[in-house]
């Protein structure tokens, strides 16, 4: 089945969004406000809430909105992302709006321009950062079926997405209950390794902290510096290529640099993640660290590897999320001496030895299992993506479409 193609212009309105200024009476009123973090919460979906709303004022003086049944689009940062509002709704310059200017399904059009991601992207322009203009979205060519061939297909469409969300979910849960499981047992086998504990700060030589000049928003290449970002330190893993490009006169100081059997903390996160802990155990490449990175270096009765996962069981995480300081909860900082005050297993260097081996066996068969549901999971959101394509464009035959 061929369906006509028209610009989207002849199906929708464009409307441009605005952020108004910060005076309070612009605020927190009753009309939503979307930004691109809102559509992407449920790209594809339906937008009910919002993280920050307007007034009426808000909305008078700087913002545009569109009426229930309409979509908006992420036009920046980034682009095609799309959602359908359910209640009148503004948005801010990121985002465009489409009000329908004729009877049809915008159901069907949600999932058109949901699978249409990549070309509103190849449309957006600018040196700076691209962005997809009112323009150039107005006449995006799409298909325009009969009203009841759109109602048909977003029928299917809904039916056929929630079965496959459904097992997209589940794969999920599993993989998060594989971490959990992981977590809780690394704590089971350390905590219950010794019956005596000692402060980490027992067995420092030194620590130290990074640096914080201006870096660039993308990770370093071969033959560039780049400065660790929190997210290098994860859960025991180190990963030096999360990383943000440093100038290339940025006078780079060797010492800063992470080397094999240092112990690396976070000193700044959300309380469930400050204070969390990796061993370097091979070479890191060309980065130094950050601000927010701590760097111990032990004496020989303790194992960098063994230190870092003793930080990660329930007792060390209650410890260090409960010194770490802030006045907001969104982001704690944790100091060096709470850091060397949290309390470890007291093992000698065979037993530590014994202990890791166990829990690194234990972590291969973590990482399997996860691979294997991330790649059944890759291939549901493949098979979701390539079905609604089919769908939108006639390819798929569904019968009460033909008919």
């Amino acid at each position: 089945m061929t369906f006509p193609v028209a610009q989207l212009r002849r199906a929708f309105r464009v409307v441009n969004g605005g952020t108004p200024t910060s005076d309070p009476e612009n605020w927190d009123g009753e009309i939503l406000w979307a930004t691109p973090v809102d559509l992407g919460s449920v790209n594809g979906g339906v937008l009910d809430a919002t993280t920050r709303t307007l007034s009426d004022v808000g909305l008078a003086s700087g913002s545009g909105a569109v009426p229930a049944g309409s979509l908006i689009v992420s036009t920046r940062a980034p682009i095609g992302y799309v959602s359908e509002v359910v209640a009148k709704t503004a948005f801010n310059q990121g985002c465009r709006g489409l009000v329908p200017t004729q009877p049809l399904d915008v159901r069907y059009f949600r999932y058109q321009l949901v699978s249409m991601s990549e070309v509103l992207q190849s449309r957006g322009q600018g040196s700076t950062f691209l962005e997809l203009s009112s323009e150039a979205l107005a006449a995006t060519p799409v298909h325009s079926p009969s009203l009841a061939t759109q109602r048909t297909i977003a029928d299917y469409l809904d039916t056929e997405t929630v079965r496959i969300d459904a097992l997209i979910e589940s794969k999920q849960t599993m993989v998060e209950l594989a971490e959990e499981r992981y977590r809780s047992s690394l704590s089971h086998r350390i905590d219950g390794a010794a019956d005596h504990h000692a402060a980490l700060g027992r067995f420092v030589r030194s620590i130290t902290q990074g640096v914080s000049p201006q870096a660039e928003n993308y990770p370093a290449q071969d033959d560039e510096w780049g400065l660790l970002k929190l997210s290098a330190v994860k859960f025991g893993a180190f990963i030096p290529t999360e990383n943000k490009r440093l100038p290339a006169d940025y006078p780079i100081d060797l010492n800063l640099q992470p080397q094999p059997g240092d112990l690396l903390v976070t000193r700044s996160n959300t309380p469930a993640y400050v204070g969390d802990a990796c061993a370097v155990t091979g070479e890191s490449g060309k980065v130094l660290l950050c601000d927010l990175i701590y760097r111990l270096r032990l004496d020989a009765r303790v194992l960098p590897e063994f230190a870092a996962a003793s930080l990660l069981t329930h007792h060390a995480r209650w410890h260090l999320s409960g010194a770490a300081r802030g006045t907001s909860q969104s982001m704690v900082k944790l100091r060096g001496e709470d850091v060397k005050a949290t309390p470890i297993p007291v093992l000698d260097i065979r037993g530590q030895e014994l202990l890791l081996d166990s829990i690194r066996q234990e972590k291969r068969l973590r990482d399997e299992l996860q691979a294997a549901i991330s790649q059944q999971l890759s291939g549901l959101k493949e098979h979701r993506q390539a079905l609604i394509a089919a769908a939108v464009t006639g390819e798929l035959k569904i019968p009460e479409a033909a008919a």
